[in-house]
């Protein structure tokens, strides 16, 4: 009975070990959002006028604005065996990453572009 409880215990602490060290970082998220979120916007741009904004869109979505933007609308916690990032803006507080075993779980295009009509029909720019 003891060795199984000893063997139990190293189990857990091997698994709690490898998500600590696995756990992503703020530019793991950085990263896996700023893809997610340029494609969804270059894929907006191409439906604009038969995509003659596709290649603005395209200068427009550089390292620095994303840098810029996550700054200031996301903010990354870590709570050692995984993290998050959470969209901040008023009072909306929302989980927009999940990071654990060194992997970052991000919404899909689908669900953006879908966010995206949504905002568009909100704000009378949809056809």
């Amino acid at each position: 009975m003891k060795t199984g409880c000893l063997i139990g215990i190293i189990i857990l602490a091997v698994i709690a070990i490898a998500l600590a060290v696995a756990c992503p970082d703020k530019q793991q998220h950085k990263t896996a959002l700023s893809t997610v979120l340029s494609n969804a916007v270059k894929k907006e741009a191409a439906t604009i006028k038969g995509g003659k904004y596709a290649s603005i869109s395209d200068a427009m979505i550089n390292a620095s604005m994303v840098e810029k933007v996550f700054d200031r609308f996301f903010t990354y916690h870590d709570y050692v065996f995984y993290s998050t990032c959470r969209y901040q803006h008023g009072d909306k507080d929302q989980l927009v990453s999940l990071g654990v075993m060194a992997h970052v779980f991000t919404p899909s295009e689908q669900d953006l572009d879908e966010l995206i009509q949504k905002k568009k029909k909100e704000y009378g720019l949809s056809r």
